[in-house]
């Protein structure tokens, strides 16, 4: 199965130099099929803010999978059990950081990101929350989806 690995980093950061050498090392090791896209925090004042000196943050296929650090060994462990959808929380158990105050909503690719793996017919409004319209014939159904 293919895999989305999104890797925040810093430039000159040993942390993240060396778990990106973990991370390589186990896909080139295991023949993973796994694509890395490095992102430097930095470039980015709204990621620079999310994470500042929070990194290596790595995300696979949308999910905060570590933060500061990662061997060879937990990765691959990691990725061997991520192709089942149930290894991924439900959207609907998660909590909303930024709710809590002193950290940033998530913007542009970051939510297209996500908004991708709820499957169709979810939007995004302002940035802000989700919404769905569901359609049915008759308030029976409507009721019996509801319950």
């Amino acid at each position: 199965m293919d895999h989305d690995l999104r890797f925040y980093t810093r430039e000159n950061c040993a942390l993240c130099d060396k778990a990106l050498a973990a991370v390589l090392s186990t896909i080139e090791l295991h023949g993973l099929s796994v694509t890395v896209t490095e992102v430097d925090v930095d470039g980015d004042e709204t990621l620079r803010a999310r994470f500042s000196d929070d990194v290596p943050v790595i995300f696979v296929d949308g999910v905060e999978a570590f933060r500061h650090r990662v061997t060879a060994d937990e990765f691959y462990d990691y990725i061997r059990y991520v192709p089942k959808a149930s290894a991924h929380p439900s959207l609907a158990d998660e909590a909303c950081i930024p709710c809590s105050g002193g950290v940033p909503a998530l913007e542009g690719d970051e939510i297209a990101m996500l908004l991708a793996s709820l499957g169709g017919g979810w939007r995004v409004v302002d940035e802000h929350h989700l919404e769905k319209e569901f359609t049915f014939p008759d308030f029976a159904q409507a009721l019996a989806f509801a319950v």
